[in-house]
Protein backbone atom coordinates (compact mmCIF):
# COMPACT_ATOMS: atom_id res chain seq x y z
CA UNK A 1 0.00 0.00 0.00
CA UNK A 2 2.83 2.43 0.87
CA UNK A 3 4.46 1.65 -2.50
CA UNK A 4 1.27 2.48 -4.34
CA UNK A 5 0.98 5.76 -2.40
CA UNK A 6 4.55 6.70 -3.23
CA UNK A 7 3.96 5.86 -6.91
CA UNK A 8 0.85 8.03 -6.92
CA UNK A 9 2.76 11.00 -5.41
CA UNK A 10 5.55 10.51 -7.95
CA UNK A 11 3.11 10.62 -10.83
CA UNK A 12 1.54 13.81 -9.46
CA UNK A 13 4.92 15.46 -9.23
CA UNK A 14 5.77 14.44 -12.78
CA UNK A 15 2.52 15.84 -14.08
CA UNK A 16 3.12 19.09 -12.22
CA UNK A 17 6.58 19.47 -13.77
CA UNK A 18 5.19 18.95 -17.27
CA UNK A 19 2.36 21.49 -16.87
CA UNK A 20 4.22 23.97 -14.65
CA UNK A 21 4.67 27.57 -15.79
CA UNK A 22 7.79 28.23 -17.83
CA UNK A 23 9.22 30.37 -15.02
CA UNK A 24 9.66 27.21 -12.94
CA UNK A 25 11.79 25.76 -15.76
CA UNK A 26 14.07 28.78 -15.89
CA UNK A 27 12.46 30.28 -19.05
CA UNK A 28 11.13 33.77 -19.60
CA UNK A 29 7.33 34.01 -19.14
CA UNK A 30 5.25 34.39 -22.32
CA UNK A 31 3.32 37.60 -22.79
CA UNK A 32 -0.36 37.02 -21.98
CA UNK A 33 -2.64 38.61 -24.58
CA UNK A 34 -5.53 40.73 -23.31
CA UNK A 35 -9.07 39.34 -23.31
CA UNK A 36 -10.51 39.71 -26.84
CA UNK A 37 -13.42 42.11 -27.21
CA UNK A 38 -16.95 40.63 -27.41
CA UNK A 39 -17.08 40.85 -31.21
CA UNK A 40 -13.65 39.26 -31.73
CA UNK A 41 -14.00 35.86 -33.49
CA UNK A 42 -11.32 34.40 -31.17
CA UNK A 43 -13.51 35.02 -28.17
CA UNK A 44 -15.78 32.11 -27.18
CA UNK A 45 -19.26 32.95 -28.39
CA UNK A 46 -22.55 32.26 -26.70
CA UNK A 47 -24.40 29.34 -28.28
CA UNK A 48 -27.20 30.33 -30.70
CA UNK A 49 -30.64 30.59 -29.22
CA UNK A 50 -29.52 31.30 -25.66
CA UNK A 51 -31.49 34.01 -23.89
CA UNK A 52 -29.75 37.32 -23.24
CA UNK A 53 -32.92 39.08 -22.11
CA UNK A 54 -33.48 40.51 -18.68
CA UNK A 55 -36.08 38.06 -17.48
CA UNK A 56 -35.01 34.38 -17.47
CA UNK A 57 -38.58 33.40 -16.57
CA UNK A 58 -39.46 33.58 -20.27
CA UNK A 59 -36.49 31.53 -21.49
CA UNK A 60 -38.66 28.48 -22.13
CA UNK A 61 -41.09 30.48 -24.30
CA UNK A 62 -38.66 31.79 -26.92
CA UNK A 63 -38.05 28.90 -29.27
CA UNK A 64 -41.68 27.68 -29.02
CA UNK A 65 -42.73 31.00 -30.59
CA UNK A 66 -40.80 30.06 -33.70
CA UNK A 67 -42.46 26.64 -33.57
CA UNK A 68 -45.90 28.26 -33.22
CA UNK A 69 -45.19 30.38 -36.27
CA UNK A 70 -44.57 27.27 -38.36
CA UNK A 71 -47.59 25.48 -36.90
CA UNK A 72 -50.06 28.30 -37.46
CA UNK A 73 -48.73 28.89 -40.96
CA UNK A 74 -50.38 25.62 -41.99
CA UNK A 75 -52.91 25.06 -39.20
CA UNK A 76 -55.34 27.42 -37.49
CA UNK A 77 -57.70 27.22 -34.53
CA UNK A 78 -59.70 30.00 -32.96
CA UNK A 79 -58.79 32.59 -35.59
CA UNK A 80 -60.65 35.89 -35.65
CA UNK A 81 -61.68 38.36 -38.35
CA UNK A 82 -59.07 40.08 -40.43
CA UNK A 83 -60.31 43.06 -42.45
CA UNK A 84 -63.87 42.79 -41.12
CA UNK A 85 -64.10 39.14 -42.10
CA UNK A 86 -64.73 38.84 -45.82
CA UNK A 87 -66.77 42.04 -46.04
CA UNK A 88 -63.78 43.93 -47.40
CA UNK A 89 -63.98 41.95 -50.64
CA UNK A 90 -61.89 39.10 -51.94
CA UNK A 91 -58.25 39.78 -51.24
CA UNK A 92 -58.99 43.24 -49.92
CA UNK A 93 -55.87 45.38 -49.79
CA UNK A 94 -56.56 45.98 -46.13
CA UNK A 95 -55.67 42.33 -45.56
CA UNK A 96 -52.04 41.30 -45.47
CA UNK A 97 -51.25 41.27 -49.20
CA UNK A 98 -50.07 37.94 -50.50
CA UNK A 99 -50.17 36.09 -47.19
CA UNK A 100 -50.19 32.48 -48.25
CA UNK A 101 -52.20 30.85 -45.49
CA UNK A 102 -55.75 32.16 -45.15
CA UNK A 103 -54.88 34.47 -48.03
CA UNK A 104 -58.03 36.57 -47.74
CA UNK A 105 -58.62 36.56 -44.01
CA UNK A 106 -59.35 34.24 -41.15
CA UNK A 107 -62.15 32.55 -39.30
CA UNK A 108 -64.55 34.95 -37.62
CA UNK A 109 -65.36 35.03 -33.92
CA UNK A 110 -68.90 36.12 -34.74
CA UNK A 111 -69.18 33.10 -37.00
CA UNK A 112 -68.28 30.72 -34.22
CA UNK A 113 -64.93 31.63 -32.69
CA UNK A 114 -63.55 28.13 -32.45
CA UNK A 115 -62.81 26.27 -35.62
CA UNK A 116 -60.15 24.35 -37.48
CA UNK A 117 -58.26 24.99 -40.66
CA UNK A 118 -55.70 23.21 -42.76
CA UNK A 119 -53.40 24.48 -45.48
CA UNK A 120 -50.86 22.81 -47.72
CA UNK A 121 -48.16 24.90 -49.41
CA UNK A 122 -45.16 23.80 -51.45
CA UNK A 123 -41.67 24.46 -50.16
CA UNK A 124 -42.19 27.47 -47.94
CA UNK A 125 -38.46 27.64 -47.08
CA UNK A 126 -37.50 28.58 -50.66
CA UNK A 127 -38.73 32.11 -51.47
CA UNK A 128 -38.24 31.77 -55.23
CA UNK A 129 -39.88 29.77 -57.99
CA UNK A 130 -43.28 28.21 -58.52
CA UNK A 131 -45.66 28.34 -55.55
CA UNK A 132 -49.01 26.67 -55.02
CA UNK A 133 -51.25 25.74 -52.14
CA UNK A 134 -54.73 25.52 -50.73
CA UNK A 135 -56.60 26.14 -47.47
CA UNK A 136 -59.77 24.71 -45.99
CA UNK A 137 -61.38 25.95 -42.77
CA UNK A 138 -64.62 25.65 -40.82
CA UNK A 139 -66.12 26.53 -37.45
CA UNK A 140 -68.74 24.89 -35.32
CA UNK A 141 -71.33 27.43 -36.54
CA UNK A 142 -71.15 26.44 -40.21
CA UNK A 143 -68.58 29.03 -41.32
CA UNK A 144 -66.46 27.55 -44.09
CA UNK A 145 -63.73 28.82 -46.39
CA UNK A 146 -61.86 27.19 -49.25
CA UNK A 147 -59.09 28.86 -51.21
CA UNK A 148 -56.35 27.79 -53.64
CA UNK A 149 -53.56 29.69 -55.36
CA UNK A 150 -50.74 29.36 -57.89
CA UNK A 151 -47.99 31.87 -58.44
CA UNK A 152 -44.34 32.74 -58.64
CA UNK A 153 -42.19 33.63 -55.60
CA UNK A 154 -43.08 34.11 -51.93
CA UNK A 155 -45.08 37.38 -51.59
CA UNK A 156 -43.49 38.11 -48.22
CA UNK A 157 -39.91 37.82 -49.47
CA UNK A 158 -39.68 38.33 -53.25
CA UNK A 159 -41.47 40.22 -56.05
CA UNK A 160 -44.43 38.00 -56.85
CA UNK A 161 -47.43 37.28 -59.03
CA UNK A 162 -50.28 35.11 -57.79
CA UNK A 163 -53.73 33.94 -58.86
CA UNK A 164 -56.15 32.93 -56.13
CA UNK A 165 -59.66 31.46 -56.02
CA UNK A 166 -61.96 31.48 -53.00
CA UNK A 167 -65.28 30.18 -51.73
CA UNK A 168 -66.51 31.56 -48.39
CA UNK A 169 -69.74 31.02 -46.46
CA UNK A 170 -70.16 33.11 -43.32
CA UNK A 171 -72.91 33.40 -40.72
CA UNK A 172 -72.99 36.74 -38.91
CA UNK A 173 -75.17 37.62 -35.95
CA UNK A 174 -74.08 41.13 -34.96
CA UNK A 175 -75.02 43.76 -37.49
CA UNK A 176 -76.36 46.93 -35.87
CA UNK A 177 -77.30 49.16 -38.77
CA UNK A 178 -75.63 52.19 -40.34
CA UNK A 179 -74.40 55.47 -38.91
CA UNK A 180 -72.62 56.69 -35.79
CA UNK A 181 -75.77 56.41 -33.64
CA UNK A 182 -76.58 52.76 -34.32
CA UNK A 183 -78.11 51.08 -31.28
CA UNK A 184 -76.62 47.96 -29.73
CA UNK A 185 -80.16 46.66 -29.16
CA UNK A 186 -80.79 46.59 -32.92
CA UNK A 187 -78.69 43.48 -33.39
CA UNK A 188 -79.53 41.43 -36.49
CA UNK A 189 -78.09 38.35 -38.17
CA UNK A 190 -77.54 37.27 -41.77
CA UNK A 191 -75.68 34.75 -43.94
CA UNK A 192 -73.16 35.79 -46.58
CA UNK A 193 -72.03 33.52 -49.39
CA UNK A 194 -69.08 34.70 -51.38
CA UNK A 195 -66.83 33.27 -54.15
CA UNK A 196 -64.52 34.47 -56.89
CA UNK A 197 -60.87 35.06 -57.70
CA UNK A 198 -58.13 37.60 -58.17
CA UNK A 199 -54.75 38.11 -59.82
CA UNK A 200 -52.23 40.08 -57.77
CA UNK A 201 -48.63 41.14 -58.36
CA UNK A 202 -46.30 43.26 -56.28
CA UNK A 203 -43.23 43.77 -54.15
CA UNK A 204 -42.71 42.18 -50.71
CA UNK A 205 -42.75 44.20 -47.46
CA UNK A 206 -39.39 45.92 -47.06
CA UNK A 207 -37.71 49.20 -46.17
CA UNK A 208 -38.52 51.74 -48.84
CA UNK A 209 -41.43 51.51 -51.28
CA UNK A 210 -43.50 48.36 -51.73
CA UNK A 211 -47.05 47.35 -52.49
CA UNK A 212 -49.24 45.27 -54.77
CA UNK A 213 -52.05 45.56 -57.30
CA UNK A 214 -54.28 43.54 -59.55
CA UNK A 215 -57.86 42.79 -60.47
CA UNK A 216 -60.65 40.68 -58.98
CA UNK A 217 -63.93 39.07 -59.94
CA UNK A 218 -66.46 37.93 -57.37
CA UNK A 219 -70.04 36.96 -56.68
CA UNK A 220 -71.84 37.31 -53.37
CA UNK A 221 -75.28 36.78 -51.92
CA UNK A 222 -76.78 37.74 -48.54
CA UNK A 223 -79.77 36.14 -46.87
CA UNK A 224 -81.43 35.89 -43.49
CA UNK A 225 -79.40 34.35 -40.69
CA UNK A 226 -79.85 31.03 -38.94
CA UNK A 227 -80.06 32.13 -35.30
CA UNK A 228 -83.45 31.81 -33.62
CA UNK A 229 -82.33 34.17 -30.80
CA UNK A 230 -81.43 37.14 -33.03
CA UNK A 231 -83.76 39.11 -35.34
CA UNK A 232 -83.31 38.52 -39.05
CA UNK A 233 -81.66 41.30 -41.08
CA UNK A 234 -84.46 41.10 -43.66
CA UNK A 235 -86.90 42.10 -40.90
CA UNK A 236 -84.73 44.65 -39.07
CA UNK A 237 -83.11 46.40 -42.07
CA UNK A 238 -85.10 45.47 -45.19
CA UNK A 239 -84.15 48.65 -47.09
CA UNK A 240 -80.37 48.22 -46.83
CA UNK A 241 -78.64 47.87 -50.24
CA UNK A 242 -77.72 44.24 -50.67
CA UNK A 243 -80.45 42.84 -48.38
CA UNK A 244 -82.76 40.57 -50.38
CA UNK A 245 -81.20 41.61 -53.70
CA UNK A 246 -80.30 39.03 -56.32
CA UNK A 247 -76.77 37.70 -56.46
CA UNK A 248 -74.21 40.51 -56.74
CA UNK A 249 -71.61 39.99 -59.49
CA UNK A 250 -68.67 42.40 -59.39
CA UNK A 251 -65.24 43.01 -60.86
CA UNK A 252 -62.60 45.73 -60.59
CA UNK A 253 -58.95 46.71 -60.11
CA UNK A 254 -57.26 47.39 -56.78
CA UNK A 255 -53.88 48.54 -55.51
CA UNK A 256 -51.86 49.45 -52.45
CA UNK A 257 -48.65 51.47 -52.07
CA UNK A 258 -46.54 51.69 -48.92
CA UNK A 259 -43.67 54.01 -48.04
CA UNK A 260 -41.93 52.14 -45.25
CA UNK A 261 -39.26 53.87 -43.17
CA UNK A 262 -39.52 51.52 -40.18
CA UNK A 263 -36.83 49.17 -38.91
CA UNK A 264 -38.88 46.03 -39.62
CA UNK A 265 -41.76 45.32 -42.02
CA UNK A 266 -43.08 42.69 -39.61
CA UNK A 267 -43.32 44.22 -36.13
CA UNK A 268 -41.57 47.63 -36.16
CA UNK A 269 -40.24 49.36 -33.07
CA UNK A 270 -38.87 52.52 -34.72
CA UNK A 271 -39.72 54.63 -37.76
CA UNK A 272 -42.70 55.74 -39.85
CA UNK A 273 -44.88 53.90 -42.36
CA UNK A 274 -47.38 55.52 -44.77
CA UNK A 275 -49.92 53.40 -46.64
CA UNK A 276 -52.43 54.26 -49.36
CA UNK A 277 -54.98 51.94 -50.98
CA UNK A 278 -57.72 52.10 -53.57
CA UNK A 279 -60.15 49.89 -55.46
CA UNK A 280 -63.02 50.10 -57.93
CA UNK A 281 -66.06 47.81 -57.93
CA UNK A 282 -68.22 47.53 -61.01
CA UNK A 283 -71.39 45.46 -61.41
CA UNK A 284 -71.40 42.77 -64.08
CA UNK A 285 -75.16 42.24 -63.97
CA UNK A 286 -77.95 44.81 -64.13
CA UNK A 287 -77.78 45.88 -60.46
CA UNK A 288 -76.65 49.45 -59.75
CA UNK A 289 -73.74 48.39 -57.54
CA UNK A 290 -70.83 50.53 -58.74
CA UNK A 291 -68.50 52.34 -56.37
CA UNK A 292 -64.94 53.37 -55.59
CA UNK A 293 -63.06 52.72 -52.36
CA UNK A 294 -59.90 54.27 -50.94
CA UNK A 295 -58.14 54.75 -47.65
CA UNK A 296 -54.84 55.29 -45.92
CA UNK A 297 -52.87 54.88 -42.73
CA UNK A 298 -49.91 56.54 -41.03
CA UNK A 299 -48.13 54.80 -38.20
CA UNK A 300 -45.10 55.79 -36.12
CA UNK A 301 -42.93 54.10 -33.51
CA UNK A 302 -40.59 55.84 -31.07
CA UNK A 303 -38.24 53.96 -28.69
CA UNK A 304 -38.21 55.59 -25.26
CA UNK A 305 -34.55 55.36 -24.38
CA UNK A 306 -34.20 51.77 -25.61
CA UNK A 307 -35.95 49.18 -27.75
CA UNK A 308 -37.51 47.69 -24.63
CA UNK A 309 -39.87 50.67 -24.25
CA UNK A 310 -41.72 51.90 -27.37
CA UNK A 311 -44.46 54.47 -27.94
CA UNK A 312 -46.52 53.61 -31.04
CA UNK A 313 -49.41 55.39 -32.74
CA UNK A 314 -51.58 54.89 -35.82
CA UNK A 315 -54.32 56.88 -37.56
CA UNK A 316 -56.22 55.87 -40.68
CA UNK A 317 -59.46 55.95 -42.61
CA UNK A 318 -61.49 53.96 -45.17
CA UNK A 319 -64.08 55.50 -47.48
CA UNK A 320 -66.40 54.30 -50.22
CA UNK A 321 -68.41 56.42 -52.65
CA UNK A 322 -71.02 55.46 -55.29
CA UNK A 323 -69.83 55.98 -58.86
CA UNK A 324 -73.02 57.84 -59.86
CA UNK A 325 -76.07 59.22 -58.07
CA UNK A 326 -78.18 56.18 -58.90
CA UNK A 327 -75.55 53.69 -57.71
CA UNK A 328 -75.56 51.93 -54.35
CA UNK A 329 -73.10 49.99 -52.20
CA UNK A 330 -74.04 46.62 -50.64
CA UNK A 331 -73.84 46.94 -46.87
CA UNK A 332 -71.31 44.08 -46.54
CA UNK A 333 -68.69 46.20 -48.37
CA UNK A 334 -69.02 49.29 -46.16
CA UNK A 335 -66.16 50.30 -43.81
CA UNK A 336 -66.67 49.37 -40.17
CA UNK A 337 -65.16 49.75 -36.70
CA UNK A 338 -64.99 47.27 -33.87
CA UNK A 339 -63.31 43.93 -33.30
CA UNK A 340 -59.74 42.97 -32.44
CA UNK A 341 -57.95 45.70 -34.42
CA UNK A 342 -60.06 48.88 -34.55
CA UNK A 343 -61.92 49.93 -31.40
CA UNK A 344 -60.99 46.72 -29.62
CA UNK A 345 -63.50 47.25 -26.82
CA UNK A 346 -66.50 46.97 -29.20
CA UNK A 347 -68.02 44.02 -31.02
CA UNK A 348 -66.85 43.35 -34.56
CA UNK A 349 -68.70 45.46 -37.21
CA UNK A 350 -70.24 47.50 -34.37
CA UNK A 351 -70.26 50.80 -36.33
CA UNK A 352 -70.74 50.85 -40.12
CA UNK A 353 -71.04 53.65 -42.67
CA UNK A 354 -69.53 54.90 -45.92
CA UNK A 355 -66.52 56.35 -44.07
CA UNK A 356 -64.68 55.11 -40.99
CA UNK A 357 -61.75 56.87 -39.30
CA UNK A 358 -59.76 55.31 -36.48
CA UNK A 359 -56.63 55.59 -34.39
CA UNK A 360 -54.72 53.99 -31.55
CA UNK A 361 -51.89 54.86 -29.19
CA UNK A 362 -49.85 52.18 -27.44
CA UNK A 363 -47.09 51.92 -24.89
CA UNK A 364 -45.16 48.70 -25.50
CA UNK A 365 -42.81 47.05 -23.04
CA UNK A 366 -40.70 44.17 -24.29
CA UNK A 367 -40.41 41.52 -21.59
CA UNK A 368 -37.93 39.27 -23.32
CA UNK A 369 -35.91 38.97 -26.53
CA UNK A 370 -34.10 35.91 -27.84
CA UNK A 371 -30.48 35.98 -28.99
CA UNK A 372 -30.88 34.15 -32.28
CA UNK A 373 -28.41 34.04 -35.20
CA UNK A 374 -31.08 35.19 -37.68
CA UNK A 375 -32.46 38.44 -36.30
CA UNK A 376 -35.65 38.28 -38.38
CA UNK A 377 -36.47 34.93 -36.72
CA UNK A 378 -35.66 36.01 -33.18
CA UNK A 379 -38.55 35.45 -30.79
CA UNK A 380 -39.75 38.27 -28.56
CA UNK A 381 -42.47 38.78 -25.98
CA UNK A 382 -44.03 42.12 -25.10
CA UNK A 383 -46.98 43.68 -23.32
CA UNK A 384 -48.92 46.72 -24.52
CA UNK A 385 -51.25 49.24 -22.92
CA UNK A 386 -53.45 50.86 -25.58
CA UNK A 387 -56.11 53.50 -26.17
CA UNK A 388 -58.33 53.30 -29.30
CA UNK A 389 -60.64 55.90 -30.80
CA UNK A 390 -62.72 56.26 -33.96
CA UNK A 391 -65.88 57.47 -35.69
CA UNK A 392 -68.02 56.73 -38.75
CA UNK A 393 -70.05 58.91 -41.08
CA UNK A 394 -71.09 59.51 -44.68
CA UNK A 395 -67.80 61.24 -45.54
CA UNK A 396 -64.69 62.59 -43.82
CA UNK A 397 -66.37 65.91 -43.10
CA UNK A 398 -69.24 64.08 -41.43
CA UNK A 399 -66.78 62.02 -39.41
CA UNK A 400 -65.03 65.19 -38.26
CA UNK A 401 -68.31 66.75 -37.16
CA UNK A 402 -69.45 63.59 -35.36
CA UNK A 403 -66.20 62.92 -33.54
CA UNK A 404 -66.00 63.58 -29.80
CA UNK A 405 -63.28 62.39 -27.46
CA UNK A 406 -64.66 59.72 -25.17
CA UNK A 407 -67.68 58.93 -27.40
CA UNK A 408 -66.31 55.90 -29.27
CA UNK A 409 -63.12 54.81 -27.56
CA UNK A 410 -61.67 51.84 -25.71
CA UNK A 411 -58.61 50.97 -23.68
CA UNK A 412 -56.97 47.79 -22.55
CA UNK A 413 -53.98 45.52 -22.25
CA UNK A 414 -52.43 42.93 -24.58
CA UNK A 415 -49.80 40.22 -24.35
CA UNK A 416 -47.90 39.46 -27.59
CA UNK A 417 -45.44 36.96 -28.95
CA UNK A 418 -43.78 37.75 -32.25
CA UNK A 419 -40.83 37.34 -34.58
CA UNK A 420 -39.31 40.53 -35.95
CA UNK A 421 -40.37 39.67 -39.51
CA UNK A 422 -43.45 37.57 -38.84
CA UNK A 423 -46.03 38.27 -36.16
CA UNK A 424 -47.25 35.17 -34.27
CA UNK A 425 -50.10 35.95 -31.86
CA UNK A 426 -51.60 38.42 -29.41
CA UNK A 427 -54.22 38.14 -26.69
CA UNK A 428 -55.72 40.75 -24.40
CA UNK A 429 -58.70 42.47 -22.90
CA UNK A 430 -60.35 45.77 -23.89
CA UNK A 431 -62.94 47.94 -22.17
CA UNK A 432 -65.51 50.33 -23.66
CA UNK A 433 -68.79 51.89 -22.55
CA UNK A 434 -70.53 48.78 -23.93
CA UNK A 435 -68.61 46.30 -21.81
CA UNK A 436 -65.44 44.25 -21.72
CA UNK A 437 -64.16 42.25 -24.67
CA UNK A 438 -61.44 39.60 -24.89
CA UNK A 439 -59.28 39.53 -28.02
CA UNK A 440 -57.25 36.69 -29.48
CA UNK A 441 -55.65 37.12 -32.90
CA UNK A 442 -52.84 35.85 -35.10
CA UNK A 443 -51.96 39.15 -36.79
CA UNK A 444 -50.53 42.42 -35.54
CA UNK A 445 -52.70 45.42 -34.72
CA UNK A 446 -50.85 47.48 -37.37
Amino acid sequence: MRKLACLFVLLLALAASVTAPSTLLGQEPETVSPVPPPDDPRRPQQPPGVDTGRNPLWLALGSPLLLLDHIFYNWAAGREEACGSMAGGIGSSTCQPGHATFFFGSLGSKSGFWGLGFGLHNNRADPTGFKAGFNVAATWRAYQEYSAYVGWNDPRRRPFIRATGLYDFDVKDRFYGLGPDSDQDDEADYDWEHWGGEIRAGLPPRTGIWGSGGARYEKSFTSGGWSSDTPNITDEFPDLPGVGDPQQELWGPFGEVVIDLTDSPGHPIAGIRIKGRGAAYRSVNDLDFNWNAWGGEVQGHLPLGSQWHVLSALVGFDQVEPKDDQDEIPFVYLPNLGGSTRLRGYDTWRFTDETAAYGTVEYRYRIWHENYPEEDQASAIETAIFYDFGEVGEDLGDVRDNFEWGDKDSYGFEFRGYLRENFVLRAGVARSDEGTRFNFKFSDVY
